[in-house]
C-alpha cells in the first residue's frame, strides 16, 4: 500500500486515535470502534486490516465481515440497531473522508462544487443500485459507497 493509499485509508476509516498495527509494511491506525468491534467478534486486528483491498472494499458474503460491519456501523451511528440508515451522518462521514487531509483553500471552487455534488449523489445512487436483503446488505451498500468515494478521491 503506497503512502497516498495509506493516507486515504486512514481518513476512510475516520481515524482519530488508536493503536498502530504493523504488518508487512502496512501501518494503520485503528479507532476505538474498529478495536471494539474486532474484540466483540473475536477478530484479529491484522485479519481486519487485510480485509480491505486497494479500493477499500470489504469481502462480501462473509458472515464475520457482516457481523463486524453491523457492529461498526451501529457504534458510529450510521445504521441503527434495527437497520435504519442515518443518511445525514453517513453523508458527513463520506464528506469527511473525501475532503479529509485536504486544505480546501488549495482547491478551486469548481472542484469543491463538483466533489460536493458527487458526494451528495452517493447515497441515493447506491440505494438505487443496491437491492438486497439480509446480513450482506450493510457490506454491499458500504462497498458501493467505498467504490464511489475512492473514485471521487482519485479525480
Amino acid at each position: 500500500m503506497d503512502v497516498s493509499c495509506l493516507t486515504a485509508f486512514l481518513f476512510f476509516l475516520n481515524v482519530v486515535t488508536g493503536k498502530v498495527i504493523t504488518d508487512n509494511d502496512k501501518q494503520t491506525k485503528l479507532n476505538v470502534d474498529d478495536i471494539t468491534c474486532c474484540n466483540e467478534n473475536n477478530i484479529d486486528l491484522t485479519v481486519f486490516i487485510d480485509w480491505f483491498d486497494e479500493r477499500f472494499l470489504l469481502p462480501e458474503h462473509d458472515p464475520l465481515v457482516n457481523k463486524f460491519a453491523k457492529c461498526w456501523m451501529n457504534k458510529r451511528g450510521y445504521v441503527s440497531s434495527d437497520g435504519v440508515m442515518n443518511e445525514g451522518l453517513y453523508r458527513e462521514w463520506i464528506r469527511a473522508t473525501v475532503f479529509g487531509g485536504i486544505d480546501l483553500a488549495t482547491l478551486k471552487e469548481t472542484e469543491v462544487r463538483i466533489k460536493t455534488k458527487l458526494i451528495n449523489d452517493i447515497i441515493p445512487s447506491c440505494k438505487d443500485r443496491v437491492k438486497c436483503s439480509g446480513d450482506d446488505c450493510i457490506i454491499i451498500f458500504y462497498n458501493c459507497v467505498a467504490n464511489k468515494v475512492y473514485n471521487i478521491m482519485h479525480l
